[in-house]
């Protein structure tokens, strides 16, 4: 008998984790929905996405598919624009930031790189200043959209607060240099 009340206390065990997972994975579904959102994604519906929670994409974002009156599911990168799945990364790295396990930073590297506009960019910033995190942004200053003010750092950082964020500049200096 004691055998029956050792397995049964750790199937109970099991399922209460069950339910703990299943309400983290509720939890990182509606930090990243804003997330997303607020760096103005449009590609799908925000009642749409969800959270994959099967293997093997499991703990992927997807979007609802209709079709006729059935309910399909697809990765949310392929229904995607390439500039909102960019927002897609950016927002679900953002939000694995609210989790407990997470180590406490986070570095990107190019953020705008993909073309991204200066409005999403100067959000990913305001997003990253909510956390109680450190965020590293490696941007790249082109001296030539710098000029016209198409992309320059003083845009990006506009509304945030100057003790909210280390800005390390290198002006004329190359990061990678030849060895003499």
């Amino acid at each position: 008998m004691d055998l029956y009340k050792s397995i049964s206390d750790k199937i109970k065990e099991i399922d209460i984790e069950k339910i703990n997972d299943e309400n983290k994975v509720k939890d990182f579904l509606k930090v990243f929905k804003n997330n997303l959102f607020f760096l103005n994604y449009t590609s799908n519906l925000r009642k749409d996405i969800v959270i994959n929670e099967k293997k093997p994409s499991k703990l992927l974002p997807f979007v609802k598919v209709y079709s006729n009156k059935n309910i399909d599911y697809q990765q949310i990168r392929t229904s995607s624009s390439a500039s909102d799945f960019v927002r897609v990364l950016l927002a679900y790295y953002i939000s694995m930031t609210s989790s407990k396990n997470y180590p406490g930073f986070s570095v990107f590297d190019e953020p705008g790189q993909h073309s991204m506009d200066l409005t999403t960019l100067n959000n990913l910033i305001h997003l990253a200043k909510r956390q109680d995190k450190q965020f590293i942004f490696a941007i790249s200053k082109d001296t030539k959209k710098d000029t016209n003010g198409t992309l320059n750092i003083t845009s990006i950082l506009d509304g945030i607060d100057v003790n909210d964020f280390n800005l390390i500049e290198i002006e004329t200096q190359k990061c990678i240099s030849r060895i003499s």
